[in-house]
């Protein structure tokens, strides 16, 4: 637990930072100019690509390590729903969401990810091929930079793709901080103080703030990016890991271990536990009634057992032993053939239709 929380807040922390690097060498150049990115114009926008060339390692690190910190996430969640539901007891419905919540942030996270670095390595690629040049060179017209114009346009719709992932990201967020609060709030005994509570709820309120200017930020792009960018950074680099030490610090020693011998109980030892001997057993009137009065009479004295002796076998005289007759042979009865001369048939057994 503390492990995870711990590794969940150095890779924000650093996904931040790499962040921060990025907007260091940004500021080198100059500022934003919105006219010329929409006019296309070929020598603003080679520019820019030229930063992107410099930058590339540091966003593929960026997107990295802000994928595995959502995976770290994933058990210290888990485990604080458990306890806060009391093992699976309390208000079923929330805990549940919170758990299959960041559950599902953390998959939408990793696909989009895999899909950044693979269109970030294609574009990459693209910028090799011939750019400059796709129609007829004239004295007029000598270099078109028609292709450098599509590949703008082409890596802006794959990004308003991955700031809509982001944008859920901070959702995401929002719903579980919510629950987290929600269930501290309304548990008799939370695992930690309830101020950890109200730190869960001002985090979400951030996270909720930053997916509505994440969303509004594509219509005033120069009014609310740099604001986006603040709000995102004072929530991951600076909330969210010092939120993880807090959990892994607190709730570290009441997670039950593997290595803690099992509870003696009455399977264990063979005797009942104590809450089955306190239990009282009462007997049913009609079996009260029907069961006959307890003799109270005095005990009988034991019987004494009297010795029993053998008694002496019976021998048959002499005389009345005779030996056994021998038993008759078997054998089979003779069987009566009929003489070769005898007389034939009687008239009732002739054959009828003989003449």
């Amino acid at each position: 637990m503390a492990t995870s929380c711990a590794l969940a807040a150095a890779s924000l922390f650093m996904s931040n930072v790499f962040d921060i690097i990025q907007e260091m060498r940004n500021n080198d150049l100059d500022e934003f100019d919105w006219e010329k990115w929409l006019e296309l114009d070929p020598t603003y926008l080679i520019k820019e690509w030229d930063y992107r060339f410099d930058t590339r390692q540091l966003f593929i690190a960026s997107k990295v390590s802000k994928a595995m910190a959502l995976i770290f996430t994933i058990t210290p969640i888990w485990q604080l729903s458990w306890l806060l539901s009391n093992g699976g007891k309390r208000m079923m419905g929330l805990h549940a969401l919170m758990s299959l919540s960041i559950l599902f942030g953390s998959g939408v996270e990793w696909t989009g990810m895999l899909m950044a670095l693979g269109l970030e390595r294609m574009t990459f690629f693209f910028s090799s091929f011939n750019l400059d040049q796709w129609t007829e060179t004239t004295n007029s017209l000598p270099n078109d930079k028609i292709g450098w114009r599509t590949l703008d346009m082409t890596n802006t719709l794959y990004t308003g793709l991955f700031k809509w992932v982001d944008a859920f990201e901070s959702l995401v967020i929002f719903i579980v901080m919510t629950c987290i609060f929600v269930s501290f709030r309304s548990s008799p005994d939370p695992p930690l103080i309830k101020s950890f509570g109200t730190m869960s709820l001002l985090i979400g309120l951030i996270a909720l703030i930053n997916f509505i200017v994440d969303i509004a930020r594509e219509r005033y792009w120069t009014l609310l990016d740099r604001f986006a960018k603040w709000i995102a950074f004072l929530n991951f680099a600076v909330m969210l890991p010092i939120w993880f030490i807090w959990l892994g610090r607190g709730i570290k020693d009441k997670l039950p271990k593997l290595d803690d011998p099992p509870e003696a109980s009455e399977y264990a030892t063979g005797e009942p536990s104590v809450e089955m001997q306190s239990i009282p057993v009462e007997q049913p009137t009609w079996m009260a009634a029907a069961a006959p009065a307890p003799n109270v009479a005095a005990p009988t004295p034991a019987v004494q057992p009297t010795p029993v002796t053998a008694p002496a076998p019976i021998v048959p005289p002499a005389s009345a032993i005779s030996p056994a007759a021998p038993p008759e042979p078997l054998g089979l009865a003779p069987v009566a053939t009929p003489a070769l001369d005898a007389a034939p048939p009687s008239a009732a057994y002739a054959n009828p239709f003989q003449e």
